[in-house]
């Protein structure tokens, strides 16, 4: 909870954005951001409700606010950072509790942008593949592309993290996955996206690429190897 909080504040501030962000817009951000990525929360209000969320937020920036690293205006209820620490902080000498949170789960923001564009090629392209081969040739194209160092951390290669990310966006509708018994009693799945979904899926993959920051050039490549990635998946399943 408290990564998505922090990163949220810092890219809205760091992308030089002349608007204040307000504990409303703050909250109304992170909801969305909780429901794309809800598998991954693993502290949650014992009342699951939006209250009780906007009350632990609440409380988070208020111990954010008692560390020094931002201010909040009560009566507008904005949220100032130091900007002075956004801009020149040294992070092998001087230490935030904002970066920190930033960075702890980054790479979880970069598997959803992964299986985010996988899904809109999916979609774009009308594929009907295995899920087991998308997961796989995902998790190579993160691979390459953190050789490449494009992607800094190779965490977010992690199989089990993509086929989460899978999952939750097919509960959303963003894509549907079919699984059908074989003759060895096991099963296997098929994983498709139908045109209708792919304003959502862009709405969604927007939210990690904004929270990342990523150059275009850099977007230019990540779409392109999961674009490749996309078609091996197809390849082999075909095999």
């Amino acid at each position: 909870m408290d990564t998505v909080i922090c990163k949220l504040l810092t890219r809205h501030y760091l992308s030089q954005k002349e608007a204040k962000l307000t504990i409303d817009e703050l909250t109304q951000q992170f909801m969305f951001v909780r429901n794309l990525m809800r598998y991954e929360f693993v502290e949650t209000p014992r009342k699951y409700s939006d209250e009780a969320f906007k009350q632990l937020i609440a409380e988070r920036l208020s111990i954010l606010q008692s560390f020094g690293e931002l201010t909040i205006n009560k009566e507008t209820r904005e949220i100032n950072l130091n900007h002075d620490l956004l801009k020149n902080i040294n992070k092998k000498s001087s230490f935030s509790y904002l970066y920190f949170f930033t960075d702890l789960l980054s790479h979880l923001w970069d598997t959803y942008l992964l299986v985010g564009i996988g899904l809109q090629e999916l979609c774009s392209a009308g594929h009907v593949i295995k899920e087991t081969r998308l997961v796989e040739e995902i998790h190579k194209a993160a691979k390459i592309l953190y050789e490449e160092g494009i992607l800094p951390n190779l965490f977010c290669c992690l199989t089990d993290t993509i086929r989460t990310a899978v999952h939750r966006m097919a509960h959303l509708k963003m894509a549907e996955i079919k699984s059908y018994s074989t003759e060895q009693s096991s099963s296997i799945s098929f994983i498709a996206s139908d045109y209708k979904q792919i304003k959502n899926l862009e709405e969604a993959t927007a939210v990690f690429i904004e929270s990342q920051d990523y150059s275009e050039s850099q977007m230019d490549r990540i779409r392109e190897v999961i674009e490749e990635a996309v078609k091996n998946a197809v390849v082999t399943h075909l095999i």
